[in-house]
C-alpha cells in the first residue's frame, strides 16, 4: 500500500531544527493515498538541500539531483481539497493531482509555494516568498504571487 513510495537520493542535506539563521521547522515528506488511487510518490534526488521543507503528494513530486530549498518551501501537487462541498463523504474522491517536477540544479528561495502540475527547469531560481502555478522555463530566475520571468541567466 505505502511501499516505496518515498525515496532520497544519495549525499542530501535535511535540516529540522530550528538552528538557522531564518525560521525553519520540520520536514514533513506525505504520501496521501485516496481509496483506490495508488499512494502518491516522492522522489528527491542526489545532493539536495531540504530545509524545513514540506512536500504533499497525492500522485508524484519528483525533485532531480543538486536542488536546493531555502526553509519552509511547501510543495503540493494537488489542490488539497475540494473548493466547494468540504466534509462531503465524495470529498477526497474529488480533489485533483497533477505531478511536479523540479530539475536540476534548481535552487527555490525561502517560503516559496509550488503548486499542482509545475515543472521548474534546470538551473532556474525561485525568488523568496514566491508562489508558483505555472512552468518555471530552465535558466531563468523568477519572483512574485504569481511568480514571472524577471530575467534569463546566460549559461
Amino acid at each position: 500500500m505505502f511501499e516505496k513510495v518515498i525515496s532520497i537520493g544519495r549525499s542530501c542535506y535535511l535540516e529540522s531544527a530550528d538552528r538557522l539563521a531564518f525560521h525553519n521547522g520540520p520536514i514533513k515528506l506525505t504520501s496521501v493515498k485516496v481509496n483506490d488511487r495508488p499512494a502518491g510518490k516522492i522522489k528527491i534526488g542526489n545532493n539536495v538541500v531540504l530545509q524545513g521543507t514540506a512536500i504533499i503528494a497525492y500522485q508524484s513530486v519528483e525533485i532531480e539531483d543538486n536542488v536546493t530549498f531555502g526553509p519552509q518551501v511547501t510543495i503540493m501537487d494537488s489542490s488539497g481539497h475540494p473548493v466547494t462541498g468540504r466534509g462531503e463523504p465524495d470529498e477526497a474522491e474529488r480533489i485533483t493531482a497533477k505531478p511536479v517536477i523540479i530539475k536540476s540544479g534548481a535552487w527555490i528561495g525561502m517560503n516559496v509555494i509550488i503548486l499542482k502540475g509545475v515543472t521548474i527547469g534546470k538551473n532556474a531560481v525561485v525568488g523568496a516568498g514566491s508562489v508558483v502555478v505555472s512552468d518555471v522555463p530552465d535558466n531563468c530566475i523568477v519572483s512574485g504571487n504569481p511568480c514571472k520571468i524577471v530575467k534569463f541567466i546566460n549559461q
